[in-house]
């Protein structure tokens, strides 16, 4: 038996999160229907972990301008769903 304490281990776990799908990459349409959205929420939504799901759009998004929206609403997001160079731009974010 190794009695060597382990620096980290692997165990599984189930997160919720909000899954956040665009269907546009305009930046005022975005922020204007998240702004909606968590008004009519109150605080429902408040401190959730999303995944940004963009594999619906074709344009490029601002993953900066969209990520600190996200995060002025207290949604702090923990993944992304996207394809080509979009996947390229929110890893780069």
């Amino acid at each position: 038996m190794n009695t060597e304490s382990l620096a980290l281990d692997f165990k599984s776990a189930t997160l919720y999160a909000i899954r956040v799908v665009l269907h546009s990459a305009d930046p005022e349409r975005l922020n204007a229907a998240l702004a909606k959205r968590m008004a009519d929420a109150g605080s429902f939504f408040e401190n959730e972990p999303v995944v940004i799901d963009a594999s619906r759009v074709e344009e490029t998004i601002d993953w900066p301008a969209l990520v600190a929206s996200l995060r002025g609403h207290n949604l702090p997001p923990i993944g992304v769903v996207a394809e080509g160079a979009n996947l390229q731009a929110a890893r780069e974010a």
